[in-house]
């Protein structure tokens, strides 16, 4: 077993399946986590946008934007723990939610604003390494682990149009009782 710590994309608008050949290869070659990489998820409504997360030695999360001809580093953030998964929220995708296995143990939901991610909650209940994280309808995500446990968390808020649309409408309210505030001083 050889982990070669390489980020390998292929971009298949260029692949001809009539033609089966063994000479179809990445068109992306990136090399920077120090660890075999863990924890991969496309952004869900970016497609440009990947995340990647690291093993033990290496520690980080990083997202990148993909081009045609170069890939960017938008950011690495630096991590207690080996990254084991990785998942973006479908109602909100400024955030992303992280499971950690060595020595943390957790779920992390981030936020990123400013291509700065920063930590919004910890979710605790495994005894060992996360091992799976996935997704479900209505926000919800299912993690499993070493410990041999399922857990089941509502992280990713979902709200229906019409309680987006109610929530709106009371956000403008308050911004313009903050606003009418401020012009009375």
């Amino acid at each position: 077993y050889y982990n070669d710590k390489k980020l390998l994309i292929w971009d298949f608008r260029t692949y001809d399946e009539t033609e089966v050949s063994a000479s179809f290869s990445p068109t992306t070659e990136i090399r920077e986590h120090t660890a075999g990489i863990r924890g991969l998820a496309f952004h869900p409504t970016k497609e440009n946008l990947l995340l990647s997360g690291g093993g033990t030695a290496d520690k980080t999360i990083k997202l990148r934007r993909l081009g045609r001809k170069s890939v960017s580093l938008l950011f690495s953030y630096v991590t207690d723990s080996q990254v084991t998964n990785l998942i973006w929220g479908i109602s909100n995708p400024t955030r992303f939610l992280a499971s950690f296995g060595f020595s943390g143990n957790k779920l992390v939901l981030f936020q990123i604003h400013k291509r700065i991610p920063s930590v919004l909650a910890e979710y605790n209940g495994h005894t060992d390494r996360i091992l799976f994280l996935a997704a479900g309808p209505r926000g919800r995500v299912v993690s499993s682990g070493a410990d041999e446990a399922l857990r089941f968390w509502n992280i990713f808020k979902f709200r229906s149009p019409l309680e987006e649309r109610a929530l709106l409408e009371k956000r403008k309210i308050r911004r313009e009782r903050w606003e009418t505030r401020q012009n009375l001083r």
